[in-house]
């Protein structure tokens, strides 16, 4: 365990205080004068919280942000609990007990509180109902007659972070796309009979892709904002999966992309294109992480009333960040480059009635799969 797991760790509450204590600590906050006043007036989401991580006071902007008319009705809570953390419910001590707990910001920040040092963190939380608070948290410690508190302030920051990554995203692939267009198209002008035909073909795609990256960050909006309209339709997935392997035969990075002999031919209902969105993602993000002579490899297999494609490099994805692949933002590319593969689990979740999971091993490398249904009215 490395020393700021350890801090982490010893950190953790273990139990909840007895609900006496509870009481009298609520009740203690209560009875301070100006406190409720003060607090109320901040625009900002303002929480007190105990050694053992629970809520015993909350100001009127938390009341709002979670739609809640009393305090009492907050109190005893964990803040994960409170905003409905996937991860909250996952251990019978509740929320901080997690190993996805060791890499939340809000932790982390109130830890370090609870260790007699203010701390600010970006936090991540995906909610139970898909979406995603992107945070920024404020934890300070402070004693109040006998009792240690943590001061804990928090304030939405996802419409910053969206809009940056979604800039940064598309700016860069455009410019990537539009740059190789710029190239190709010089080289055509001084072209011979032999090398015309070939740059013509990859100016074409090279504008088919430039094409396909517009719609794709305007889907990616729709997506989030709820607007986006279905056309399901009938799909073969062995056709689809050789239409991937002709997108991607020039490779930037110059691994192999090969479909795997043993995969299943189905047809089955969906959306083409938000499919091949998630599928494109997938093995872009393979091929990212593979070495020039690597092999990516994509299949599908047929599982009762489910397709499941599969996206394979070699490449090991270490814990920390298997932790955190799903959210919004999270990226080991660089800022701003982190919406892959959250829009692969938000398009199929949201949208295709699926879900992306994945293992990642040393020994085995790293798979992604996404199942969806085979008949998509019925399921």
């Amino acid at each position: 365990m490395s020393f700021a797991q350890h801090n982490y760790a010893s950190s953790r509450p273990l139990s909840r205080t007895t609900p006496d204590r509870l009481i009298k600590q609520i009740q203690q906050l209560s009875d301070t004068p100006y406190l409720e006043e003060f607090f109320d007036k901040l625009p900002t989401v303002v929480l007190i919280l105990n050694r053992e991580r629970q809520i015993v006071f909350a100001n009127q902007s938390l009341l709002d942000f979670v739609q809640k008319d009393r305090r009492d009705s907050v109190c005893g809570f964990r803040p994960g609990e409170l905003f409905e953390c996937i991860h909250s419910d996952e251990h019978e001590l509740g929320c901080g007990m997690t190993e996805f707990c060791q890499e939340c910001g809000a932790a982390r920040a109130i830890g370090s509180s609870q260790q007699g040092r203010s701390e600010i963190k970006e936090c991540r939380i995906s909610q139970k109902d898909n979406t995603v608070l992107e945070l920024r948290v404020w934890a300070t410690p402070f004693q109040l007659k006998d009792e240690h508190y943590t001061l804990f302030s928090m304030s939405d920051i996802s419409h910053e972070k969206r809009r940056r990554a979604l800039e940064r995203i598309f700016f860069h692939d455009i410019l990537n796309t539009a740059g190789g267009l710029k190239s190709f198209s010089a080289l055509l002008l001084n072209a011979d009979n032999d090398e015309l035909e070939e740059y013509s073909q990859i100016i074409s795609e090279l504008s088919d892709r430039l094409l396909e990256e517009i719609n794709e960050q305007r889907d990616l909006l729709a997506a989030e904002s709820g607007e986006l309209q279905l056309d399901i339709q009938s799909v073969q997935s062995r056709h689809l999966l050789q239409n991937l392997e002709k997108t991607f035969k020039y490779a930037e990075q110059g691994c192999r992309l090969v479909i795997e002999s043993a995969c299943d031919d189905t047809i089955f209902e969906t959306d083409r294109v938000l499919l091949n969105r998630v599928l494109v993602n997938m093995i872009k993000n393979a091929i990212e992480a593979s070495k020039s002579d690597d092999t990516v490899t994509i299949g599908c297999k047929r599982d009762k009333d489910h397709i499941i494609f599969k996206v394979h490099n070699s490449s090991h994805i270490p814990r920390p960040h298997q932790l955190q692949i799903f959210q919004r933002s999270f990226t080991t590319k660089g800022t701003g480059r982190g919406l892959g593969t959250y829009s692969m689990q938000l398009l199929s979740k949201k949208y295709l009635k699926g879900h992306v999971t994945f293992e990642s091993t040393p020994e085995k490398g790293t798979t992604f799969y996404a199942a969806f249904p085979v008949s998509f009215y019925s399921s």
